[in-house]
C-alpha cells in the first residue's frame, strides 16, 4: 500500500490537534475512535516546563480493548497537528502480536502529519511478536518545513512459557515526506524470527529487541544526534545504537539494538527525552 493510500483510508483512530482560536492551548479539535481503540481526555503533562508553549502541550494516551493484534486484523491510525499545535501521542504498554495459525497476517498503518510550526511526538511502546505472528506495518510521516516530529517505533520477540518457536516475519516501512507528497526518505525492513533467533554475528548477535528514534525538523542536528546517542549509552542497559542524518538535512534517525524489551524501552525513553530538548519552541500563540 502506498503512502497516499494509507492517508486516504478510513481510520479506526483519527485524531486532529489544534490550538483554540489559533493561539490558545492545544486541544483535540477532531477525533474519530473505533474498536479496538479508546481515547480518554487530553492530559497536560508539561505544566512545570519553563517553555510556556510546552505547558500547553496536549498528550493523548491510547488504550486498546482487544488485547493485541490478531490474524487478519487491519488497523489504521491517523494523527495530525494543525499549525502551531503541540501534541504528544503515547501508549501505556506494548501491543502483543498474537500467533496466526491460519497463515494470515495483521496489518497496521500509521499516518502522522505536522503542519507549519507544529510540534508532534509519536511515542508508542514497541510491539511484542509472539511465535507464529506476522505483521505488516507502514508508517508515513508528513512534516512541513518548519514543523518538528519526534517519533519512535520498535519490536521485540517473545516466547511465552510453554510455547515454542519465534515470530514468522515482520515487514515494516517508514516514509518521511513533505507536503505535496515529496518523499524525503523511505526505509523498509523484512525480517524473520528464525533469522534473529540464530544470533548470527553482524545480524542480530545476542540482541532480541530493535527500534528507532527519528527527530525531523529539530534544531542543531549534530548536537541532537550526539545528545540522543549519549543518553542511550548512559541509560544503564545492554544496548547498541547508531545514528544517521536524514536526506535533505531534515533531521536524524537513531537505531537501537537491545538485549530485551525492557532494555529497548529504557533506551527509547532516554533517547526521546534527549531529543525533545532540540524541538524548537512554537511561535504561534507562544509568549
Amino acid at each position: 500500500m502506498t503512502g497516499l493510500a494509507v492517508a486516504d483510508r478510513v481510520h479506526q483512530l483519527d485524531l486532529v490537534f489544534g490550538r483554540t482560536g489559533g493561539t490558545g492551548p492545544t486541544r483535540l479539535v477532531s477525533r474519530r475512535v473505533a474498536y479496538p481503540f479508546s481515547v480518554a481526555d487530553v492530559f497536560r503533562l508539561d505544566r512545570t516546563s519553563r517553555d510556556p508553549a510546552s505547558r500547553d502541550r496536549a498528550t493523548v494516551i491510547l488504550q486498546s480493548a482487544s488485547g493485541g493484534l490478531f490474524e487478519d486484523e487491519d488497523l489504521s491510525l491517523s494523527i495530525a497537528a494543525q499549525p502551531g499545535a503541540q501534541a504528544r501521542f503515547a501508549t501505556p504498554s506494548a501491543a502483543v502480536v498474537h500467533g496466526m495459525p491460519g497463515g494470515g497476517m495483521a496489518r497496521q498503518d500509521v499516518t502522522l502529519k505536522a503542519d507549519e510550526d507544529a510540534r508532534l511526538e509519536y511515542l508508542p511502546k514497541p510491539v511484542i511478536l509472539f511465535p507464529g505472528s506476522r505483521l505488516r506495518q507502514r508508517i508515513v510521516i508528513e512534516a512541513a518545513e518548519d514543523a518538528t516530529v519526534l517519533a519512535c517505533d520498535g519490536f521485540l520477540m517473545h516466547t511465552p512459557r510453554g510455547a515454542e518457536g519465534s515470530f514468522d516475519w515482520l515487514d515494516t516501512s517508514t516514509e518521511i515526506r513533505r507536503p505535496g507528497g515529496i518523499v524525503v526518505a523511505r526505509e523498509r525492513m523484512r525480517v524473520t524470527g528464525a533469522a534473529i533467533a540464530k544470533g548470527s554475528t553482524g545480524l542480530s548477535g545476542s540482541f532480541r529487541a530493535f527500534g528507532w528514534i527519528a527527530l525531523i525538523g529539530g534544531t542543531h542536528e549534530a548536537e541532537a544526534e550526539a545528545a540522543v546517542l549519549d543518553a542511550i549509552a548512559a541509560c544503564g542497559e545492554a544496548v547498541y545504537a547508531g545514528a544517521s542524518r536524514l536526506p535533505g538535512d531534515c533531521g536524524v534517525m537513531v537505531r537501537i539494538a537491545a538485549r530485551d524489551g525492557g532494555a529497548l524501552v529504557t533506551a527509547l525513553e532516554a533517547g526521546a527525552r534527549a531529543g525533545r530538548q532540540y524541538i524548537p519552541r512554537a511561535t504561534i500563540g507562544s509568549n
